[in-house]
């Protein structure tokens, strides 16, 4: 009978008994409320003792560039996008930079901060949407306001330095490119002044055209020379066929006549005319006579088109020379003035850009702005006395309740162990 009590006993320990742990709660309710009581009077002198936290919190705002002045589209400012810029934003906030710069001019510093890790512990910054919540806790209302106003004032203006558009320093850049191109443009106009007094193109050009012109002239002598070569064959050609005591005809001694005048005009700008108005004028000539004169004739015609052969070698080299002076001379001229036109458009650009600069950084408003400035703060955000009170009651009294079934059930063991020694004794 006994055995089947103890097991039975032992199959209730699966079981759990609302009643029985009521009732052990209820035998140890005072042990409960001095550990609730003691529990949450401790928390509250803590939160009494604790010095007291303010929260001060300022706001900036991104806003998009609503206008882009550009004068120039050679030089073209890119500007991104809000929402490219928020983690970028967020992060130079907590930069040591920034935060270097807020420790400094933090005069005096605020309690508990003697570091700029200390500093950076009390400092928080979030970012949604555009808009940047600039967090501060210190022990003094004041100190909170103050670092707060004074981080995002510190903030707003490094971004728009390194971001914005109102960039001093980008000023600065543009005008010291600006004063290099201009010294470059004014050498390259000293360059192409000195080029034009040593220039001799012009000259060079006359002396080509009159070395030209005379090859031009000898070239046409040349040609009217040979075709009046041609023509004294073909009469010396019809001559032969004549007997040497006959007279010549009339029309030969023409013809014969109106060649030497070729012979004599070729390459004369002003050509010699003959008119003849009585035939009886000409004076009578064997075929004999005739022929020799027209074979000395001939031979004038040769060495003439030798002489002419001679000058042209002659003219060829000193043409070339000329051709070659004067092509070094165009390319030196075409070379300076591409340096110049070159240092031309660079200077125009960046007298733009400088322009375009010193109007956008004139501007007061940047891409970024503060949009609330963080006020005193009236109340703490900690400790929290109340909360800590009731939390600490409860977690006291979960205590002591777990503590109250623990000492309740070490008590059950141990009465149970004298009847689990019985039946033993009994066998």
């Amino acid at each position: 009978m006994e055995e089947q009590e103890l097991q039975a006993m032992y199959l209730d320990d699966d079981v759990i008994d609302v009643r029985r742990l009521i009732k052990i709660l209820w035998e140890y309710r005072r042990w409960i409320v001095v550990s609730t009581f003691g529990a949450a009077l401790l928390a509250l002198l803590v939160s009494l003792v604790l010095p007291p936290v303010y929260e001060a919190t300022a706001l900036a705002v991104m806003t998009p560039t609503q206008y882009k002045l550009q004068f120039d589209p050679r030089i073209e400012t890119v500007v991104n996008t809000v929402d490219m810029q928020i983690d970028v934003y967020t992060g130079l906030a907590t930069s040591d930079s920034v935060i270097q710069k807020v420790f400094s001019a933090l005069e005096p510093l605020p309690q508990g901060v003697e570091n700029i890790d200390d500093l950076r512990d009390i400092l928080e910054v979030t970012g949604k949407n555009g808009l940047l919540t600039f967090s501060v806790k210190a022990h003094s209302p004041q100190d909170a306001s103050r670092v707060a106003n004074l981080w995002v004032q510190t903030f707003v203006n490094e971004a728009n330095r390194v971001y914005g558009t109102n960039d001093t320093e980008q000023l600065t850049f543009f005008t010291e490119q600006f004063d290099e191109a201009a010294r470059t443009l004014q050498q390259a106009e000293d360059a192409l002044t000195d080029f034009a007094a040593r220039d001799k193109s012009a000259i060079v050009q006359n002396q080509l055209n009159s070395l030209q012109q005379k090859q031009k002239d000898y070239l046409t002598e040349r040609r009217a020379l040979e075709n009046a070569l041609q023509d004294l064959d073909s009469l010396l050609t019809k001559m032969q066929s004549q007997g040497n005591s006959q007279m010549v005809d009339f029309s030969d001694q023409i013809n014969a006549l109106f060649l030497s005048l070729r012979v004599f005009n070729a390459g004369k700008s002003f050509p010699l005319q003959l008119q003849i108005s009585d035939p009886g004028t000409l004076g009578s000539m064997s075929v004999t006579e005739q022929r020799q004169v027209l074979l000395d004739t001939r031979q004038v015609v040769e060495d003439r088109i030798d002489a002419i052969e001679g000058e042209l070698s002659a003219l060829e080299p000193q043409i070339l020379s000329l051709q070659t002076e004067l092509r070094g001379y165009q390319l030196e001229r075409a070379r300076l003035e591409r340096e110049r036109d070159l240092a031309a458009d660079t200077y125009t650009a960046l007298a733009h850009k400088v322009d375009e600069v010193a109007i956008v950084t004139n501007d007061s408003v940047g891409q970024v702005r503060i949009a609330s400035t963080a006020l005193t703060p009236i109340k703490p955000v900690s400790p929290r006395k109340l909360v800590n009170t009731v939390l600490a009651g409860v977690l006291g009294a979960m205590a002591a309740a777990v503590g109250a079934l623990g000492a309740a059930w070490w008590r059950e063991e141990d009465e149970a162990q004298p009847m689990a020694s019985k039946p033993a004794a009994a066998d």
